[in-house]
């Protein structure tokens, strides 16, 4: 409960900082401001609003994060054996369709 409160009051004073900057913003300068609401906007439309981009702060940062990212990507790639699986399934398919036209209630077996 106290979590939630605490929550609370520090989004509320987030948004009034946010109030305060911005209308100093505007009263300071007002072509920017403009500016600065258009990009604002863009990002509310784009889904990106609340979102904080940070850029690594070291070298040895950005390294792991593309260690990280590589380490993801190989295991997102299908291997090997899923890709041949999948050929085959598209070929069994591909044998399947020549029996599309073919009306399996007129055929019998005569004995």
């Amino acid at each position: 409960m106290l979590d939630a409160v605490l929550v609370r009051k520090k989004k509320q004073e987030y948004q009034d900082e946010e109030a305060r900057f911005e209308r100093e913003f505007f009263l300071a300068q007002p072509a920017m401001y403009q500016e600065y609401m258009k990009k604002k906007e863009e990002n509310r439309e784009a889904g990106n609003e609340g979102v904080t981009w940070l850029t690594p702060s070291s070298v040895e940062e950005a390294e792991q994060l593309l260690e990280v990212f590589g380490d993801i990507e190989a295991q997102l790639k299908p291997s090997k054996q899923e890709l041949e699986q999948t050929q085959q399934l598209a070929q069994f398919l591909g044998q399947a369709d020549l029996f599309n036209g073919i009306n399996i209630d007129e055929m019998r077996e005569d004995v």
